[in-house]
């Protein structure tokens, strides 16, 4: 097994298991707020469990020369 190979088995791995408990949490969810559980606020789906992909950040366009140059000494 190459080492690319092995990368692309353990991100799908991840993603299966981000997956699985994001289906987990959505159901922990909908028995929250349509169960009679008496929550006041509807709970949204990532107040229950964090994931990955809850925490993207939207990127920013480079807007200066400045901050092309920062971004480069950064690499």
């Amino acid at each position: 097994m190459t080492l690319r190979e092995y990368l692309l088995l353990d991100n799908a791995n991840r993603l299966k298991e981000e997956n699985e408990w994001d289906r987990t949490r959505n159901v922990m969810t909908a028995i929250i707020n349509y169960a009679g559980f008496g929550a006041s606020e509807a709970i949204a789906v990532s107040d229950v469990i964090q994931l990955s992909k809850d925490l993207e950040d939207v990127i920013k366009p480079i807007s200066s020369v400045d901050q092309a140059r920062v971004l480069i000494d950064n690499m």
